[in-house]
């Protein structure tokens, strides 16, 4: 049948290999989002600050705010925690009828039992430790030379955003989590067909 074939080099020189399939397990990178100040130094993507923690056995900031989408955010916001941190907000775009409606869903939650039962017990430690959380809020702006504030508004139903229900938060670091996408560049450069 139809295959590919890879050469490869190492110490001992270049080899070929035929193969049916090949799997490139490429990793990925967050989804950037550009709002007022997303340049100012201190504003990083949530994983970011997860490698910092992980890799590092640093902690890279003072004064924590988490905002996005993803349920990443809340896991670094855990791990900021133990690992000493003042977490300011976690803040999430979804409002809380989107989390109603995603828990009476019996199939979502069948499949999900586990993750689900872990966040509700990151949501806890959240809680108890005096960890602002923010649903239905998006930012608006971060400002300062170097980080000190973010700004944060309401969403409407339509994804406008409620400049009226501004709110400041003070911190030295943000960390934004919209997801995800794949590191297919170098797949797409070389003509890969990627799926």
């Amino acid at each position: 049948g139809v295959g590919f074939e890879l050469w490869l080099q190492d110490h001992a020189g270049c080899t070929t290999l035929r193969t049916r399939a090949v799997l490139i397990a490429t990793g990925c990178y967050e989804k950037p989002l550009a709002f007022p100040g997303w340049t100012v130094p201190g504003v990083m993507g949530a994983g970011a600050i997860q490698g910092f923690l992980k890799s590092q056995q640093f902690v890279p900031g003072e004064r924590f705010v988490l905002a996005g989408s993803h349920p990443l955010q809340l896991v670094v916001a855990d791990q900021l925690l133990g690992a000493g941190a003042n977490v300011a907000a976690v803040v999430f775009t979804q409002h809380p009828w989107q989390v109603r409606k995603l828990l009476r869903n019996p199939l979502a939650l069948l499949g999900n039992t586990r993750a689900l039962m872990e966040s509700m017990k990151i949501l806890w430690r959240l809680s108890r430790a005096g960890v602002a959380l923010k649903f239905g809020k998006t930012i608006v702006r971060a400002e300062g030379k170097s980080l000190q504030r973010v700004m944060i508004a309401a969403l409407q139903r339509d994804g406008s955003i409620e400049r009226s229900s501004v709110e400041i938060l003070d911190c030295d670091r943000l960390g934004i989590c919209h997801g995800f996408l794949a590191s297919s560049e170098l797949a797409r450069q070389a003509g890969v067909h990627t799926i």
